[in-house]
């Protein structure tokens, strides 16, 4: 004769990954609807057949508990098993779920700028730069379920010019010295930042306006340091310590979105 508690296990499972199967949607509808809200310009795409994806169509379009492409045929989210969000002028992906190959056209992974240059800078220098802009680390929106890897980065303009940056990244400080750390091991550039942090105006931000990159990604203690000029030709270095808050690292450390 079964043991009762036996008998219950595939109820239990079932019961288990029907609420992780809802879970996982209902961050993944939250997370759609995060990135249709953002001034940063992404383009969609999703893998056709739902079922078994063997090619990508566009979506421009969040309707109710679907995504729709321009023609108006929707998948509903639930059913999609592909995804990838990119930046609509570098077409560099920014995030995605079940990735195959081919890509969509033109889309690809972030690119190595090697032309992007920054004058080696100290300590002093890039707390000098904070009284001209602020740096605010929050949470990411675009990204719930990874918290403490991803945050939004926040710049306002404390300067009575307009300023733009010409390159940033992130660094780890040994000492008074600080190392390059980014995941192309090369610098960011100008134009990156524009399109990461939803700059318009050939990248120009005006006095106490801010910009904000809600997908930043890097380690806890790294530093963000950018390097800046003024519209007086003035060149400048500001940075600031991502430190991880404290608390829960994870809602449902369980969930994985690719």
């Amino acid at each position: 004769m079964q043991r009762p508690d036996r008998a219950w296990t595939p109820l239990v499972r079932l019961a288990y990954h029907w609420l992780v199967s809802q879970t996982r949607n209902s961050f993944r509808l939250k997370k759609f609807e995060t990135y249709f809200q953002q001034e940063n310009e992404y383009i969609i795409f999703v893998g056709v057949p739902l079922a078994k994806p063997t090619g990508w169509e566009r979506v421009i379009l969040l309707e109710s508990d679907s995504l729709c492409d321009a023609n108006l045929r929707r998948y509903k989210i639930d059913e999609i098993k592909s995804w990838v969000v990119a930046y609509s002028n570098t077409a560099e992906i920014l995030d995605s779920e079940g990735l195959f190959y081919p890509l969509p056209a033109g889309v690809k992974s972030i690119m190595v700028q090697r032309d992007s240059q920054m004058p080696e800078f100290s300590v002093e220098d890039i707390g000098r730069g904070l009284r001209l802009v602020r740096i605010e680390f929050g949470p990411s929106p675009t990204h719930p379920e990874k918290s403490g890897r991803y945050y939004s980065t926040r710049l306002t303009n404390l300067s009575n010019e307009k300023i733009r940056c010409l390159s940033f990244g992130g660094f780890i400080r040994t000492g008074q010295r600080f190392k390059l750390s980014t995941v192309t091991r090369s610098l960011y550039s100008a134009s990156q930042f524009e399109e990461w942090y939803a700059v318009r105006r050939g990248g120009w931000i005006e006095p106490r306006e801010s910009v904000c990159d809600p997908s930043n990604y890097g380690g806890a203690g790294s530093y963000w340091v950018y390097y800046f000029e003024t519209e007086q030709n003035r060149q400048f270095h500001v940075g600031a310590r991502y430190v991880k808050p404290a608390g829960l690292r994870r809602l449902l450390p369980f969930l994985k979105f690719g």
